[in-house]
C-alpha cells in the first residue's frame, strides 16, 4: 500500500484484514488523512513553482549563508561579528554596503579594512542566486570586481577569464558552463546592493 492508493469498501471495512491492510481496516481516517497529507504537499509545491515563475525568486533565496557555516573569515573575528548581532551574510552585506560600514567592522571583529573590502566583495556577489564563496572568489580573481561590471561583461570572454583563473588558482571543483555564466550576468542586472 502506498500513500494516497485508493482502496476498495470491502478492503477497508472487512472483519479479517490482510497484514497489509491493517492500518486501513482499522483505521480508515489514516488512510484519508494521509491522502490529504499527500494532496497538500503537492498543491503546497504546485504553488511555490507557479509563484517563482511568475514573481522569480527573492531576495530570500540568495546565496546567503549563516556566518558559523561559511568560511569568510578568521573564526575569531567571526565570533566577534556573532556576538555583535550579525549572525548571517545578508547581515553582514547590509553593514559593509557603505565605507562607514566597512569601517565599523573592521573596529568591531579586529579584520584589517583592506581584509573587509575585500569581504564587502564577496559578499555583493553572493547576494546573486547561484553565487556563493567560492564562485564570488573566482570572479574577483578573474577580473570582475563588483556586481555592475559582471552585469556589464560578454559570456564568452567572462568564461574565458574564469577557466583562466581557476586552471591557474584551483578555487572551485569545477568550472562554471557558459549557462552559468549567462545566468550570472543576467542576474547581476538586477542586483539590489552595490557597494559604495
Amino acid at each position: 500500500m502506498f500513500v494516497g492508493e485508493v482502496l476498495p469498501f470491502e478492503a477497508v471495512h472487512r472483519k479479517t484484514p490482510s497484514p497489509d491492510l491493517k492500518v486501513a481496516a482499522h483505521r480508515p481516517e489514516k488512510l484519508i488523512m494521509r491522502k490529504n497529507l499527500h494532496l497538500i504537499r503537492l498543491f503546497s509545491l504546485l504553488a511555490v513553482s507557479f509563484w517563482v515563475l511568475l514573481f522569480g525568486v527573492t531576495d530570500a533565496a540568495a546565496s546567503h549563508y549563516d556566518l558559523v557555516d561559511v568560511e569568510l573569515i578568521a573564526p575569531e573575528a567571526q565570533a566577534k561579528l556573532i556576538e555583535s548581532g550579525i549572525l548571517d551574510t545578508k547581515a553582514l552585506l547590509d553593514v559593509v554596503v557603505t565605507s562607514e560600514g566597512r569601517e565599523a567592522i573592521a573596529k568591531v571583529s579586529g579584520l584589517q579594512r583592506d581584509e573587509v573590502d575585500d569581504l564587502a566583495q564577496v559578499l555583493e556577489f553572493m547576494q546573486i542566486v547561484g553565487i556563493g564563496p567560492k564562485a564570488a572568489r573566482l570572479l574577483i580573481a578573474a577580473g570582475t570586481p563588483s556586481v555592475a561590471a559582471l552585469a556589464k561583461s560578454t559570456p564568452n570572454e567572462l568564461l574565458e577569464r574564469l577557466t583562466t583563473a581557476n586552471l591557474a588558482l584551483q578555487i572551485t571543483g569545477v568550472d562554471p558552463d557558459m549557462a552559468v555564466v549567462v545566468d550570472w550576468i543576467d542576474k547581476a542586472g538586477h542586483a539590489s546592493v552595490a557597494l559604495q
